[in-house]
Formats: structure tokens, sequence, C-alpha cells
């Protein structure tokens, strides 16, 4: 059976540290939110954008794009309120789930093409992103089997507590070195653009 991935997009945060909506910050002349659905979009059957703080600004934004919108009410709850809200609207064929945050920009296009390459070889374990500072974490690609586990999640915690349970013969990584980079502060905003400075 051909797999039939699902991207899970967590795009929900106020981005209170930074002061400004981190979705709708631009690189190359796009906003984040709508750079990563590009990306996204050739390697997945659906893409799935979970909202929060600005809700309307994403969808007016995404509204010519395949994709569907869910809203998180509980979104100030933490990150896991907004991954059990993606969980919930899984369609009913998705074989695996691609987990993904819209704060990540530098991660290129190849990247998630390997992560669903890898996920080909190995369609029963997880396939996440390794870097210099984890060693397994987003984004990552599980199993459908896993949406359970998942779903327990609590708090302000996201897939990455799952993916430090996981033994070695459930997890294949895939090295990223840009996915350490996120937006998170203002001085993060001047490697976006350091023409600026």
């Amino acid at each position: 059976m051909q797999p039939q991935v699902t991207a899970i997009i967590l795009a929900a945060g106020a981005s209170r540290r930074l002061g400004q909506p981190k979705q709708l910050v631009q690189l190359d002349g796009k906003p984040l939110i709508l750079r990563l659905c590009e990306q996204i979009l050739p390697l997945t059957a659906s893409v799935k954008v979970v909202t929060g703080a600005i809700h309307q600004e994403i969808t007016e934004l995404l509204c010519h794009l395949p994709v569907g919108i869910t809203h998180c009410p509980d979104w100030n709850e933490g990150m896991s309120a907004s991954l059990k809200a993606g969980l919930d609207v899984l369609p009913e064929a998705t074989t695996h789930i691609l987990l993904c945050l819209s704060d990540q920009p530098l991660i290129p296009a190849s990247h998630y093409e390997e992560l669903v390459r890898r996920q080909g070889l190995h369609p029963q374990k997880v396939v996440a992103t390794a870097h210099s500072t984890i060693t397994a974490g987003v984004p990552a690609l599980f199993p459908l089997r896993y949406r359970s586990q998942l779903q327990q999640i609590k708090g302000d915690k996201g897939a990455r507590v799952l993916l430090k349970q996981l033994s070695a013969e459930e997890l294949v990584t895939v090295p990223c070195e840009e996915a350490a980079f996120d937006v998170d502060r203002n001085e993060h905003l001047a490697r976006l653009h350091p023409d600026r400075l």
C-alpha cells in the first residue's frame, strides 16, 4: 500500500518573546508559514495547519493552498494542545504523520524530502531530525500507530517527549544542522535578514 503522509504544522503560538507573529516573519519575500506549506505540499497526501493566536491572518494567507486549517481554542495551554488538535483531524487514509514547526525557517526542502525517503525505507520506524543540540527532534515522521502516544503528551511539550522514550530499534535519525535554529527572539531575525543590520 502506498504510504499516505499527513503533515501537521504547529502554528498556534503567540510569539510573545519575539513580539510579533513568527509565522508571518518574512524570508525571501514570503511569510514563514507559507514557505513551509509550499515545501511540504509536494511530499504529502495532506497538510493540516493548526492555528491559535493569529487564526484569521494565517487562514487568509493560506486560502489559495490545498491545506486544512484547524483552530485550537486551547492553544495557550501549550504545544501539546495544538498537537492534539492536529491529530484529531487526520484523514482516515493516513499511514504516517509528519510533525513540523512553523519557526524552523532554515531547514531546506531537501531535508523534508529525505525524511520522507527514509520513511519509505523504514516504514515501521520513526524518522526524526538530529543536530548538534538534540539527538532526535522535529521535523519527524511517525507511523500512525504512535498517534495515541502523541495524544497523551501534556503541557507545553511536543513530540520530543516521545522521541526521547524510543529505543534505537524504533528510531532512524537524519542530520540537519539548520533545524537547530528557530525564530524565538528579535536577535534571531538578524540571521534571516543580515542585510538589515
